[in-house]
């Protein structure tokens, strides 16, 4: 199976799980054998920073995940994008108390506003540099450690 087969194929079992358990995301993917987690983490910090920088991510429920990115970037074999991961986070707990009170609008406006008085658009260019290199490296480590991917018999 190609890398970008076996990504949709993980990626499929991960959404089923998400939708037995919508209102949970954390606790879904918690209830996943331990591969998923660093290999769904990285994946869901790609899709939504590609989509719309750290400033979505972080305002975005993907933000539940935002503790486990470090360590999903360095169980992947990326500690590039781990340090990178780690610089925003620091930057985006910083802007946490300005950027709660535009989150509460929860409007479109309200998101575009904070965005523009947030810094963590500085640490994008450095992540969509080493965004091409993560499904491989998903891949590597889904390859390598397929026993973390199936859960035990009971």
């Amino acid at each position: 199976m190609n890398d970008e087969d076996l990504e949709q194929a993980l990626l499929a079992l991960v959404f089923a799980k998400l939708k037995t358990m919508p209102n949970d995301a954390v606790e879904a993917i918690a209830s996943l054998p331990g591969g998923f987690r660093p290999y769904y983490v990285s994946w869901l910090v790609e899709a939504e920073v590609l989509n719309g920088g750290f400033h979505q991510f972080f305002w975005n429920p993907s933000s539940d995940f935002a503790d486990d990115a470090v360590e999903a970037f360095r169980t992947i074999g990326d500690q590039a994008t781990a340090e990178i991961m780690s610089q925003a986070l620091e930057a985006a707990l910083a802007e946490l108390p300005e950027t709660a009170k535009f989150m509460k609008t929860g409007t479109l406006e309200a998101f575009s506003q904070s965005a523009n008085r947030s810094n963590l658009g500085a640490f994008d260019e450095a992540f969509y540099e080493r965004a091409p290199a993560l499904p491989g490296l998903r891949a590597r480590f889904f390859r390598a450690n397929s026993h973390l991917f199936v859960a035990e018999r009971q």
